[in-house]
């Protein structure tokens, strides 16, 4: 079971939207990342939109990869239920498949906008120690 920080209660319904810790570590993690990659970008002459379109597909890339990377490891499993690789709400998820998977994102962004991916790629070089660090303590939870 996953620790709840507290729930938001839903106006008109008898109900409430738990919100967990794991995600709200990872989502704090990721937007702190977005906000100093921004900052990063603007004193190297970066227009925002690229710092933030780029973070959108690197978090796409990294779901993918990181479940791609866990189907891998566990391809047995997965090859007697294949409709399992798409339960990444059960968990399974492999940090070095996200990593290769938003950097190819990123890259492929990069390239098809003809944008210099090194003075981007430095505007996330910091940032991203930050959003680790909160991924980190994610898993504590």
């Amino acid at each position: 079971m996953k620790p709840v920080l507290f729930n938001i209660p839903v106006p008109f319904l008898d109900t409430s939207i738990p919100l967990y810790a794991f995600e709200t570590f990872h989502t704090i993690g990721w937007l702190l990342v977005i906000f100093f990659a921004i900052r990063n970008g603007q004193r190297r002459g970066i227009d925002p939109n690229i710092i933030i379109h780029a973070s959108f597909l690197g978090a796409i890339g990294f779901v993918i990869g990181a479940r791609l990377f866990s189907v891998f490891q566990h391809f047995s499993f997965y090859l007697k239920n294949p409709a399992d690789i798409f339960k990444v709400w059960e968990g399974g998820m492999v940090f070095y498949g996200g990593l290769l998977g938003g950097l190819i994102a990123v890259l492929v962004y990069l390239k098809a906008k003809k944008i210099e991916t090194g003075r981007v790629f430095d505007c996330f070089s910091a940032p991203l120690g930050i959003g680790i660090f909160f991924g980190r303590i994610a898993c504590f939870f």
